[in-house]
Formats: structure tokens, C-alpha cells, sequence
């Protein structure tokens, strides 16, 4: 698959293999942990054999060009006007990596790049985190950085995505492309990013990833939506108002008594239910999230006695 992606490549962009590199990132399913990224919870995400390839030379100048194996034409920027591609409807992710590699001091540069994605976009499958994750290591590498910190290309990811695509997601998905091993699930606590690799045999038995046809919302909603109802911080005091700042550091109870007070106040809770933040939804994320810390650690502990 490599050589015949590099022949397209050349057939597109022009020119010679010579400075020619190749780099993959997987998408990923998460088998629990629903809505606890984002609240500093606890998920068990597996990266996939499906996955983002780039086939990438540098150039002498400022310009990035941009092409992908199952969409037309090629879609060009200029490094130095790196604000300007918010709004393009395939590129801009990618532009928003650039741009946070530059902030956080790396070098970058032109680039000719060639897309090949084979993780289903839209598919709830993270094919956007795959784009950014490649294309930070790639950008990075073309840039002359030799020892790449494959957290950090996680993180900077998601800062793209906070800053440039304006999506408040959390990290798991760009965390899972990054550090994805084979035949290992990842254990990955959210608010710290420890980490622990879970080897999985499955002995004959399958993962079934099934498309359910359901049409979601655009992903900003959705995620502006969700991280809206589990807001914490100085602006959002509707559930709780010390320091903390994520939702996962509460416990149940102490948010069923929060629940109580609002329903004892109806005009309080009226003004609550008008942002459409749920308590019901709140106190389930922090619930899940204690189900995954006590199932995965329960099943640590029992690898480490034999």
C-alpha cells in the first residue's frame, strides 16, 4: 500500500521521492467510560487497525499543501496566514496542529502531504484524532524534531481542537491514537493522564464495532453541549463552587444533596434547567467514571497476584 500511496503522491505534488517519509496514527473505541474524559475520569480506550497514513515531504517555503485519497483537488495554506483556515471544511484540523506546534516552540515548515484514511469518518471511531495525531508527528519530524513526545503531540492535539477548531473535547481520543500498543487497552486516568498498558487476549472472541446509522449532532454541539452540563469552574456554579475543576472529584451523595437544595428552590432550578444542564446527566458521568476506576483496578490487581 505504501509504494502505491507514494506514487500518488508523486503524481499529485510532482517532483522526486527524495525526502519522502511515511507516518500512521490509529483511530480508536473506547470499551467504558462514556462522558468521563472531559470530567477527568477514567476510560479504557484500545487503538484500531484502522488508521490515518501521511505520505509527506518538506518544502523550502511557508506553503502546506494538503491532499486525501478519498476526496478531490488539494487544499493549500501558507503557514504564515495560519489563522485564515478556520473554516474549511477538510484541513482545518490539521492547520490547528500546526499552529499549536508553533506555540509550543517547535519548528515547522512547508509541506506536500498525501492523506490516506481508512478509519471511517463520522464513525465515532476518532478519525479526527488520527488526522491531528499524524499530522503533529509528521509536521514535527519534517520540522527536525528527533525525539517526539507522542503525550505531548496528545495534548497539543487537543489544544487544537479547544483553540483553532473550537470543539471543548476532552483528551482520551487523541491520548489513545498517541500511545496505542497492539493487543493493549489503555487505563487511562484523564485528569492526570497516568496510564497503565492493559494486555488483552481475546482467545477467540471479537470486538464488534457496528454502524448504527444514528445521525448526532455536528460534533461542536454535541461537545459544547456536554462540557457545558459538567462545567465546574469560576463561571458555572450551578452544582458545585470550590476549587475543583473537574466533575469527576465528586462523589454521588454530595451532588444528590446539591440536587435537593435546587429542587427545594423551583425558580433556582428553572433558571438551571433553562441552560439545559441535567443533574440526572452529571451524577451519571461521575458514576461511570467510579465504574471504570473500580472494574480496571479490580483487574489489575488480580494480573499482579499471579
Amino acid at each position: 500500500m505504501i509504494s502505491e500511496l507514494k506514487k500518488q503522491f508523486l503524481e499529485l505534488f510532482g517532483g522526486s521521492d527524495e525526502g519522502i517519509r511515511v507516518f500512521s496514527s490509529p483511530g480508536r473505541v473506547n470499551l467504558i467510560g462514556e462522558h468521563t474524559d472531559y470530567n477527568g475520569g477514567y476510560v479504557f480506550p484500545a487503538a484500531l487497525t484502522m488508521a490515518t497514513t501521511i505520505i509527506a515531504r518538506p518544502r523550502q517555503d511557508s506553503i502546506v499543501r494538503m491532499a486525501a485519497t478519498d476526496l478531490d483537488g488539494i487544499v493549500e495554506g501558507n503557514l504564515d496566514t495560519i489563522d485564515n483556515y478556520k473554516d474549511l471544511s477538510w484541513g482545518n484540523y490539521q492547520f490547528g496542529v500546526f499552529d499549536e506546534l508553533r506555540k509550543a516552540g517547535y519548528n515547522i515548515c512547508g509541506a506536500d502531504m498525501l492523506y490516506h484514511d481508512t478509519t471511517p469518518h463520522g464513525g465515532g471511531l476518532s478519525s479526527s484524532a488520527a488526522i491531528e495525531i499524524s499530522a503533529a508527528i509528521a509536521m514535527a519530524a519534517l520540522g527536525g524534531a528527533t525525539d517526539i513526545d507522542n503525550i505531548e503531540m496528545a495534548k497539543i492535539s487537543q489544544l487544537a481542537e479547544h483553540n483553532y477548531i473550537g470543539v471543548n473535547c476532552g483528551i482520551m481520543d487523541q491520548f489513545a491514537s498517541a500511545m496505542g500498543k497492539k493487543n493493549h487497552l489503555i487505563f487511562l486516568d484523564c485528569k492526570t493522564l497516568d496510564y497503565h498498558l492493559v494486555p488483552i487476549q481475546l482467545d477467540g472472541y471479537k470486538l464488534v464495532i457496528s454502524n448504527t446509522n444514528l445521525s448526532l449532532l455536528p460534533l461542536e454541539v454535541m461537545a459544547s453541549n456536554s462540557v457545558a452540563v459538567c462545567s465546574v469552574g469560576d463561571n458555572s456554579t450551578w452544582l458545585v463552587n470550590d476549587e475543583n475543576s473537574v466533575l469527576v472529584d465528586y462523589e454521588p451523595i454530595k451532588m444528590a444533596e446539591k440536587m435537593a437544595y435546587y429542587f427545594e428552590h423551583p425558580d433556582e432550578l428553572a433558571e438551571i434547567r433553562k441552560k439545559g444542564l441535567e443533574f440526572a446527566n452529571a451524577t451519571s458521568w461521575i458514576t461511570e467514571a467510579e465504574n471504570v476506576r473500580d472494574a480496571l483496578l479490580k483487574g489489575i490487581r488480580e494480573d499482579d497476584k499471579e
